[in-house]
């Protein structure tokens, strides 16, 4: 519109008399233009008032990431909306933009003052899992102590899933812990099986016994209250307990543990090993996983256990010392072999 003006009046001088009409048919023609711009430039600066107002609002809220967010938002939506003249517009951006460069300044501010909670939080973390790891690795094992690792342990994992994945020190602290977690899964194994070398020990000094109903006697007699579980599945396996006959159903027993527990065999016991397997493979033992057949596995060992406890023979040093280590083996198993 100000153009056209500008123009209109370079055409000066008309004379007053040809002038008149035509500058009343140019201001018929022009009006109504000049009320439209004016109704739009009217509405442009109610929309940027309301989006000044919103910025307002914005600058109040608790999240700043959120309101920092919206204001990128409201700052695309200022761009499609028409200019109003210099220096209106010129007012109105500027108490815009500054609404929203304080916006964004508390979201900077909150960012530095979580990176710097994260930072600490991750060095608390850190070191406590060192802790931890120190305690699982030296304190002596009981079964209070294990109990109040796994509980540090769940805490500490709990407090891992609440600090950002993406941080570089989640994958040292998650390695951290699964260690400590293999720690303790041995430590548990070793708490369930160290009863029965316990009672092994009790029981290994008496040359043999006659009967089932012999052994358990000694069994009673040494048992601790805590026992209970350990000494149901020692009972249940007096039903698969077969003693010995010869010095090579002897050896059987040793292999068959040897190979059961997972644990590596001596060289001149390999042909014994190899008729085991098949016959294990000819019965279909052995090659199921799951947790029940894992129960089948340990009664099974026990049976050795108790077969070796009842065969009257003269065993031979070597042998009886060997079968001692497997079974000290098994009960105080390696992480490697927790799953055994």
């Amino acid at each position: 519109m100000q153009k056209a003006r500008q123009e209109w009046q370079r055409f000066h001088p008309v004379s007053r008399k040809a002038h008149r009409p035509l500058q009343k048919r140019f201001e018929q023609a022009i009006t109504p233009l000049q009320t439209h711009l004016d109704q739009a430039r009217h509405q442009s600066a109610a929309h940027k008032e309301s989006l000044i107002e919103q910025a307002r609002i914005l600058l109040t809220l608790e999240d700043v990431f959120s309101a920092a967010q919206q204001a990128k938002q409201l700052q695309q939506e200022w761009k499609n909306i028409a200019p109003l003249n210099r220096r209106q517009e010129r007012e109105y951006w500027h108490e815009f933009r500054t609404l929203c460069d304080q916006i964004f300044a508390h979201r900077d501010h909150e960012r530095q003052q979580q990176k710097a909670a994260y930072a600490q939080a991750w060095q608390t973390l850190s070191e406590q899992i060192q802790a931890l790891a120190h305690q699982v690795a030296h304190a002596e094992l009981t079964a209070n102590t294990h109990a109040d690792f796994l509980r540090q342990h769940q805490v500490l994992t709990l407090q891992l899933a609440e600090l950002p994945a993406k941080h570089a020190q989640n994958k040292a602290c998650s390695q951290a812990l699964l260690q400590i977690e293999t720690q303790l899964k041995q430590q548990q194994e070793t708490l369930a099986r160290a009863p029965f070398w316990s009672l092994w020990q009790a029981l290994s000094l008496q040359p043999t016994y006659a009967d089932v109903h012999t052994l358990d006697a000694q069994v009673q007699q040494h048992a601790q209250p805590e026992w209970q579980p350990q000494l149901a599945w020692w009972r249940q396996a007096y039903a698969l307990a077969t003693p010995a006959k010869t010095l090579e159903e002897q050896q059987k027993l040793y292999v068959r543990f040897k190979l059961l527990s997972g644990q590596t065999l001596e060289p001149e016991y390999q042909a014994l090993k190899m008729s085991i397997q098949v016959e294990r493979l000819t019965q279909g033992l052995g090659q199921n996983t799951t947790q029940e057949a894992q129960a089948q596995q340990t009664q099974e060992l026990l049976a050795l256990v108790i077969s070796w406890l009842l065969t009257s023979l003269d065993t031979p040093e070597v042998l009886q010392t060997s079968f001692q280590q497997s079974l000290y083996a098994w009960c105080h198993p390696e992480p490697s072999a927790i799953n055994q």
